[in-house]
């Protein structure tokens, strides 16, 4: 048991004698930082696959639009659509006041 923690970076657990057994305890590894960081990680993903739906249902929805029915800032779905457009997932296309957003791609995942 020892060595196949060992072989996987884990920590090694701990072993106490009970009562007519034994008592293994086995530490999961994982810090406050990371948890942070994967909690903000989905989040984001979230918020950038909620944006691409309502995209793709309604290509005229403005930023404040968006903000709205995802109870998020302007700012924060500014954010989000730069990194959609970087990404290559999303396209404006005409003029910010007459266009329209255009989703070039999207892979809907069940969550």
């Amino acid at each position: 048991v020892i060595a196949a923690f060992k072989a996987y970076g884990l920590s090694e657990p701990t072993f106490e004698a009970t009562q007519g057994g034994m008592l293994v305890t086995a530490y999961k590894e994982t810090t406050l930082e990371t948890t942070l960081e994967t909690t903000l990680e989905t989040t984001q993903e979230t918020t950038k696959e909620k944006i691409l739906q309502l995209l793709l249902e309604n290509p005229k929805l403005t930023t404040q639009e968006l903000a709205n029915q995802l109870h998020k800032s302007t700012a924060t779905i500014k954010e989000h659509l730069s990194h959609l457009k970087n990404d290559g997932l999303l396209r404006r296309v005409g003029s910010t006041k007459a266009g329209h957003w255009e989703v070039i791609h999207f892979k809907e995942q069940k969550i």
